[in-house]
C-alpha cells in the first residue's frame, strides 16, 4: 500500500512537471505560408518606365538579320537580398533539377546560373534555363507570342541575357536582365513573361520543397514532444522500480552464482547421502545390526535435515539472482530513456531554429522584388562601325 501511494505521487510529480514543458504547438513558430499560397502567387503590378533617350550600339552588318528588327531593349532588375552568414543556394540546389534550372550562387548576385566564359554568357545554359521555365509555367498564364519568342533560338542565343551586380548602397544584389524586342508591345509582353516564368519556374518549386521540409521538420517535433512525454513517463516509473532493489548490486551477481554452483554440489552430496542411506536400510542381507540401522537412520535424518536447508537456500539465492538481474536491466532500461531524452531534447531545441531558418528562406525565394516595380524600355539607335 505504501509503495502503491509513492508511486502514485511520484507519477503526479512526473505529471506536473510534463504539463510545466512547452507545448506543440508553442514549440513551432507561426507559418507564414501556406500551400494555397505559394500555389496562387498574387499577380504582379509592373510599371512601364518609358525612356526617350537611345541607347547607341554598333550593328555589324552579318548581325543585322538578328538584330536589325529589333529597336527596343527592355531590361528587368531584381532586388535579391542577402542572407548575412547563411548562403543557402548549395542547400536549395536539392530542391531543385541542376541539369534543368542551374541555380547561381545568392552571394554573387545570380539569380540564375551564367556561365561566364571570357565575359560571355553561355547561350546553351540561357537555352536550357528557360526550356525548364516554360515547362513549369501553367498554361496560357504567358501569352503565345512570348511563349514562341522564348522557345526561339534567338532568345537564348544573342537577344536575352542577364548578369548580377551588386548595389554597394543598400548591400542588395541586383539581378539584370536584358531583352532585346522589336516593339514597345513586345517589351511589356517579355517583361510580364519573363516575371511568371521566374514566379512558377523558381520562386513556386522552391517553396513548395522548402514548405515539404518545414512541414516534416514539425511533424518530428510533434513525434519527439509525444515520445519524450512517454519516455519520461516511463523514467519515472523505473526509478521508482530501482528504488525496490537498493540492496542488491550488479558486482553481486558474481558472488551470487559462486554461491550457487557450491550449493549444487552440496545438494548433490546430500542427495547422494540420503540415496546411500535408503540402499543400505533397504538391503536384507547382510542384515545390519540394531546399533549399524539406528546411525544409518540417523545419517539420513540429518541429511534430509540439510538437505531441506540447501533447498531453503538455493530458492532464496534464485530470488537474489533475480532481483540482481532484474536491477541490471532496469538501470540499462534507465541508461537507454536517459539517452533518448536528451536527443529528444535536443531535436525539440533545435528543430524550431531549423524551421525559423526555413521560414527565412521561404520569404526570400517568394516571388520576387522587382526593383522599383517596373520594367525600363529604351530605344535602341543601330550604328554602323
Amino acid at each position: 500500500m505504501k509503495y502503491a501511494f509513492s508511486l502514485f505521487v511520484a507519477m503526479l510529480l512526473a505529471g506536473v512537471a510534463i504539463a510545466q514543458q512547452p507545448s506543440v504547438k508553442e514549440l513551432i513558430p507561426k507559418a507564414k505560408w501556406t500551400k494555397e499560397q505559394i500555389e496562387n502567387p498574387p499577380a504582379r503590378v509592373l510599371k512601364m518606365n518609358l525612356r526617350a533617350e537611345p541607347i547607341k550600339e554598333v550593328l555589324r552588318e552579318a548581325s543585322r538579320p538578328i538584330f536589325g528588327e529589333r529597336t527596343f531593349m527592355v531590361t528587368i532588375i531584381l532586388d535579391i537580398p542577402k542572407i548575412e552568414g547563411r548562403p543557402r543556394s548549395n542547400e536549395w540546389s536539392r530542391y531543385l533539377d541542376r541539369s534543368k534550372l542551374p541555380m547561381g550562387n545568392f552571394s554573387d548576385g545570380y539569380l540564375l546560373l551564367p556561365e561566364i566564359t571570357y565575359g560571355r554568357t553561355s547561350h546553351e545554359k540561357n537555352a536550357t534555363q528557360l526550356k525548364y521555365l516554360l515547362t513549369q509555367a501553367p498554361e496560357g498564364s504567358i501569352d503565345k507570342e512570348t511563349v514562341a519568342f522564348f522557345k526561339s533560338p534567338e532568345a537564348s542565343s544573342k537577344v536575352f541575357g542577364f548578369s548580377g551586380r551588386i548595389s554597394l548602397s543598400n548591400g542588395v544584389f541586383l539581378q539584370e536582365f536584358r531583352i532585346l524586342c522589336k516593339s514597345k508591345e513586345e517589351c511589356e509582353r517579355c517583361a510580364k513573361g519573363l516575371m511568371t516564368l521566374l514566379d512558377y519556374g523558381f520562386s513556386r518549386p522552391l517553396q513548395l520543397r522548402l514548405l515539404q521540409k518545414r512541414e516534416e521538420l514539425v511533424a518530428e517535433i510533434a513525434t519527439a514532444r509525444k515520445q519524450l512525454v512517454e519516455n519520461e513517463k516511463e523514467l519515472t516509473q523505473v526509478d521508482k522500480r530501482l528504488t525496490e532493489f537498493k540492496d542488491f548490486t550488479p558486482e553481486m551477481l558474481p558472488t551470487l552464482r559462486q554461491q550457487q554452483i557450491a550449493l549444487d554440489v552440496d545438494l548433490a552430496g546430500t542427495m547422494a547421502r540420503i540415496k546411500a542411506c535408503e540402499a543400505l536400510l533397504a538391503a536384507t542381507r547382510p542384515a545390519l545390526s540394531a546399533d549399524r540401522r539406528a546411525s544409518v537412520e540417523d545419517t539420513k535424518i540429518q541429511a534430509e535435515i540439510n538437505l531441506a536447508g540447501y533447498q531453503a537456500q538455493r530458492i532464496t539465492l534464485l530470488e537474489f539472482v533475480s532481483q540482481v538481474k532484474e536491477k541490471i536491466i532496469l538501470s540499462d532500461r534507465r541508461n537507454l530513456l536517459r539517452s533518448d531524452l536528451n536527443v529528444l531534447r535536443k531535436v525539440l531545441e533545435s528543430r524550431p531554429g531549423l524551421i525559423q531558418e526555413i521560414d527565412a528562406d521561404l520569404d526570400f525565394v517568394a516571388p520576387l522584388k522587382v526593383a522599383d516595380d517596373q520594367f525600363v524600355v529604351q530605344p535602341i539607335e543601330w550604328t554602323t562601325p
